[in-house]
């Protein structure tokens, strides 16, 4: 028996662009098609998780956040504003503090400047009233429970907001 002293691990220092946030990045280092594919695929997920775990109050608060929504007429920063509150709240309804964070790291992506140009340049005016009828959906689906019928709501919407940056008839 004795004493062994091994040589210490090297150490590594990151760098620095590893550590950049979404909102750092290159802009070309992720495809706004990606974005909203990843969004789709996990979405659709998250909605279907919040119509089997969404608590009363916070069905209460998606009622609200619709009708906050249905106010909005523009496709400017105050809709925008809404949806967020919208999307992340129905994030929130998971009970999966992980999946709410992913889904704020998300957003977040969706804010680069790439992303807004592109959302001004080709979104269409009528924008809120089309997306709203999306959102409407998928909260009957939430409020009724229906996992399935959230699911697919939600996949449907982010499909239609992908052919409207994308033009796919």
């Amino acid at each position: 028996m004795g004493v062994y002293v091994a040589n210490p691990l090297p150490q590594f220092e990151p760098k620095k662009e590893a550590v950049s946030t979404a909102t750092e990045k290159d802009e070309t280092e992720f495809s706004l098609r990606d974005l909203l594919k990843a969004r789709q695929s996990f979405e659709t997920m998250i909605a279907e998780l919040a119509a089997r775990n969404a608590t009363d109050e916070q069905c209460a608060e998606l009622q609200e956040i619709m009708k906050d929504l249905i106010k909005q007429k523009d496709n400017d920063e105050n809709f925008l504003r809404e949806d967020k509150r919208f999307h992340l709240l129905i994030s929130e309804m998971t009970g999966n503090e992980v999946l709410h964070s992913m889904m704020e790291h998300l957003w977040d992506m969706r804010q680069s400047t790439r992303f807004i140009r592109m959302e001004s340049h080709y979104a269409d005016i009528d924008l809120p009233k089309t997306m709203n009828e999306d959102h409407q959906l998928i909260v009957n689906a939430i409020l009724n429970r229906n996992p399935k019928e959230a699911a697919k709501c939600m996949h449907n919407h982010l499909q239609h907001v992908y052919e409207c940056f994308f033009n796919i008839e």
